[in-house]
């Protein structure tokens, strides 16, 4: 790769670092608005990807003691973003599970970096737009490209 083409490719890189790390921290601001410490948010998105999960295990996923995880998820059934119930063969263990309130945040967070792409292309200009469109259409078929060879020599995509 000659040196013109490398540094292209490392400016796109710095501005897909910098677009992912300005939608996770718009995501975390709009979220930290609603009152949750980010112990709390990480612990909640723990129980989003693990439904019926122990409390025990989220500590183990956070890194913390069971007091300290049995506490965080009791301000989370506080706030109405998880319930808690028992274990069906072991009454000693709690289990956590989104609420309904907690399936409706964890769509709005979903749906929340769409939204937030959507208004920024909304503001370019449609040269810009088209060039934009042009070159993440190039990046989707490469995409492919690297997904068809890697089937191919039966192993993962780049």
């Amino acid at each position: 790769m000659d040196e013109d083409r490398d540094a292209r490719v490392s400016q796109v890189l710095a501005h897909l670092k910098r677009l992912f790390v300005t939608m996770q921290e718009r995501r975390n601001e709009e979220l930290i608005d609603g009152d949750l410490t980010l112990a709390q948010l990480r612990a909640f998105f723990v129980v989003a990807r693990n439904p019926d999960v122990s409390v025990g295990t989220i500590g183990k996923e956070l890194g913390v003691g069971f007091p300290a995880a049995s506490h965080i998820v009791e301000r989370l059934v506080h706030a109405g973003l998880v319930d808690r119930h028992p274990h069906p063969r072991d009454r000693r263990v709690s289990l956590i599970d989104l609420s309904a309130e907690g399936r409706r945040l964890l769509e709005q967070v979903q749906n929340f970096g769409p939204r937030l792409v959507r208004g920024w292309l909304l503001d370019l200009d449609g040269e810009e737009l088209s060039a934009l469109e042009l070159g993440l259409g190039a990046v989707v078929r490469a995409i492919g490209r690297a997904r068809a060879a890697s089937e191919i020599q039966g192993g993962a995509a780049q």
